[in-house]
């Protein structure tokens, strides 16, 4: 990316379990970043997994 350009990014109100939201909170601790980023990279990994999803997306409802 460019760095002219600018990224888009999206806010989620997300209801998590309270296991789920302590896991979290540790395991960003674990890897001294925040839970944001934690879940950002969580998705970057799963993204790279699985490249075949930009083949499937349905542009027109995004």
């Amino acid at each position: 990316m460019d760095k002219t350009e600018k990224k888009t990014f999206y806010r989620f109100n997300i209801r998590f379990p309270e296991e789920y939201r302590m896991y979290l909170q540790e395991m960003a601790w674990r890897n001294r970043t925040d839970i944001t980023q934690y879940i950002n990279r969580l998705i970057a990994e799963d993204m790279e997994k699985h490249p075949e999803w930009k083949e499937t997306i349905d542009v027109l409802n995004t």
